[in-house]
């Protein structure tokens, strides 16, 4: 167990984003060891995406939309990728097939995918921190170094005291 020194909070929310951020900092007062994980005397932070509820809901929608044309998207990738490698395909074809499968990546990594893996699907992956804000119990901790943010582990909340 260890005596955490200097905590605070701070939820901050951001007009361009669907979310906000619950930011905790703390200051272990030595180096803390458990099992292969080391935590280094010093501040650290820890990150939690927060929304209201009506924006969770909006956002489970948009996660489960762009998660369809994902799928859709990778499966046009297969398919020209499995031309690619037919033999009986001419070279002006393949050439095409390349160019589309390309494409279909572009898509892919333009999507949003990646940042909707952020957005929690089941009520089970968010605490409710009051009537109207819901907080992840996914996030990050990290610590500053040299001005950027490192990040150094994950962190899981499995339960919220209020007053």
């Amino acid at each position: 167990e260890v005596d955490l020194k200097s905590g605070g909070w701070e939820v901050v929310w951001s007009e361009k984003s669907p979310h906000g951020h619950l930011v905790s900092s703390f200051v272990s007062p030595e180096e803390v060891k458990r099992n292969s994980a080391t935590l280094e005397a010093g501040r650290f932070f820890m990150y939690h995406r927060v929304w209201t509820r009506e924006t969770l809901a909006s956002e489970r929608e948009r996660r489960l939309r762009i998660q369809g044309e994902v799928a859709e998207k990778l499966k046009d990738r297969d398919a020209y990728f499995e031309k690619l490698e037919d033999e009986d395909e001419n070279l002006g074809s393949k050439v095409m097939s390349y160019a589309k499968a390309a494409k279909s990546m572009n898509d892919y990594r333009s999507s949003g995918y990646e940042e909707s893996l952020f957005i929690p699907l089941y009520d089970d992956q968010v605490l409710k921190l009051n009537e109207q804000c819901i907080v992840s119990t996914r996030g990050i901790v990290y610590k500053m170094n040299k001005g950027e943010a490192e990040k150094i582990g994950d962190s899981r909340v499995e339960s919220l005291r209020t007053k």
